[in-house]
């Protein structure tokens, strides 16, 4: 089984990141503007295993998705994927033909929680 480091980790859930923004919010900003003036949602790599979107209540327009990266990592481990909400869609609602990996894990995981995001605003 391969090992990743910290740093390994780090760089793949600040690549997630990036690409949830880049493919998903960018085209979908304009969208979400006109729905909810003043929207706005960043990205960021969490430390634990938890993956959300949250706002703060001092500005319920202000929303960040966070990816946590123990998350990150248990993708990258296929004794632990299977556990996963994004895991069982894979494979109860036949995305990616049913195939649990790493990368269909983690497209998984951002394309779950960017669609539950879409839902707030």
């Amino acid at each position: 089984m391969t090992r990743y480091t910290a740093h390994q980790i780090n760089s793949l859930a600040d690549a997630l990141c990036a690409v949830t923004h880049e493919y998903l919010w960018t085209p979908r900003a304009q969208w979400a503007e006109k729905r909810t003036p003043g929207v706005n949602l960043v990205f960021r790599a969490g430390s634990g295993n938890a993956t959300y979107v949250s706002h703060k209540k001092e500005n319920p327009r202000d929303f960040t998705m966070t990816f946590g990266r123990k998350m990150v990592e248990s993708a990258l481990t296929p004794d632990c994927m299977g556990g996963w909400t994004h895991t069982r869609e894979i494979k109860d609602r036949g995305y990616f033909q049913g195939e649990v990996n790493a990368l269909n894990s983690l497209s998984a995981v951002s394309m779950h929680e960017f669609r539950m995001s879409s839902k707030l605003y």
